[in-house]
């Protein structure tokens, strides 16, 4: 058949992907709270097994921009004192202890980080990223990918 095109179909492999959300809610107002249940929606429909990980006590209202994927919503970091422009060690153990746990349970092949500003809580979280990356057996080949918005 003359102009007929035939293009090959393309396997996809689907992964496990974590979505850390380090924020302490899904509000409607909040833009980034979009964005990555935006993100998290997309990667479900190719098919991938997605974790969005945020703050405990983090329970989005079903109006929020998590509707429709309230099931992949794990509040799983425990949220820790906030300090403007200050990092503690204290701080980001404790974010790599429950990072850990929840990396050991996914065992992701790929981790994704959104941040607003990059301050110091998200300083904290990225050491702890970096640390369970190195020493989790269960996220040892795991990609990280980190989003800075502005």
């Amino acid at each position: 058949m003359e102009g007929l095109c035939l293009l090959p179909v393309l396997q996809v492999r689907r992964m496990k992907i974590a979505l850390i959300a380090p924020f302490g809610s899904f509000a409607d107002s909040y833009s980034l709270s979009h964005v990555v249940c935006d993100q998290a929606r997309a990667l479900l429909a190719r098919g991938h097994t997605v974790e969005v990980w945020c703050f405990t006590g983090c329970v989005p209202a079903n109006d929020s921009p998590c509707r429709g994927i309230m099931s992949v919503i794990r509040p799983c970091i425990g949220a820790q004192k906030f300090e403007r422009d200050r990092t503690e060690d204290r701080r980001w153990r404790s974010y790599a202890d429950d990072i850990s746990v929840a990396c050991t349970r996914l065992m992701p092949d790929v981790i994704v980080t959104h941040d607003a500003l990059f301050q110091a809580d998200y300083i904290d979280i990225a050491k702890a990223i970096h640390k369970v990356c190195q020493t989790e057996p269960a996220c040892a080949k795991a990609k990280w990918f980190h989003v800075a918005h502005s």
